[in-house]
């Protein structure tokens, strides 16, 4: 699972619910684009962001922000 899985989820459920009026397949399409569009930006430390919903006038979104932990593995000598 990927680190933006949780907004994705959110947004989907959020499409579904909230935009009834809309078919499936153009959430489906927006679905796609936002998730193109997170895997592909370049993020800072963090820094703020705004996840909104790709309909127009729609008022929903998600805050959030990057944390970048580096972890490396430190192999002993034997």
């Amino acid at each position: 699972m990927s680190w933006y899985q949780p907004l994705l989820d959110a947004l989907w459920n959020h499409m579904l619910n909230d935009h009834k009026d809309i078919s499936e397949y153009d959430h489906a399409t927006e679905y796609r684009f936002t998730e193109e569009y997170i895997h592909y930006e370049n993020f800072r430390h963090g820094e703020p962001h705004v996840f909104p919903c790709p309909w127009a006038d729609c008022k929903w979104h998600k805050t959030y922000s990057v944390n970048f932990d580096l972890m490396t593995k430190v192999e002993e000598d034997e």
